[in-house]
């Protein structure tokens, strides 16, 4: 584990993303021409029906841990990961 200004990065088997998805967020992220972009995964309440699961391009924050999966990273907030 490699500690950066309150965030991690991990090379590990945490998450796995099939070749299809990889190549798929590898355009997104092509398209945003910004390198400090990232596939972020996260939880969210779901009111009555519990937890919600969702994706999206984002930035890195504080506390994010880091997923190197190939040619991008992919951002997991410290709630998210519990």
């Amino acid at each position: 584990m490699i500690e950066h200004s309150q965030q991690s990065a991990v090379e590990t088997s945490i998450l796995s993303i099939t070749p299809a998805a990889s190549e798929k967020v590898h355009e997104l992220l092509k398209q945003e021409n910004d390198p400090s972009l990232g596939l972020r995964i996260f939880v969210a309440g779901g009111g009555c029906s519990g937890l919600q699961y969702g994706m999206t391009i984002d930035e890195t924050q504080d506390g994010d841990t880091i997923i190197l999966q190939g040619d991008f990273n992919v951002l997991v907030d410290e709630m998210s990961l519990g």
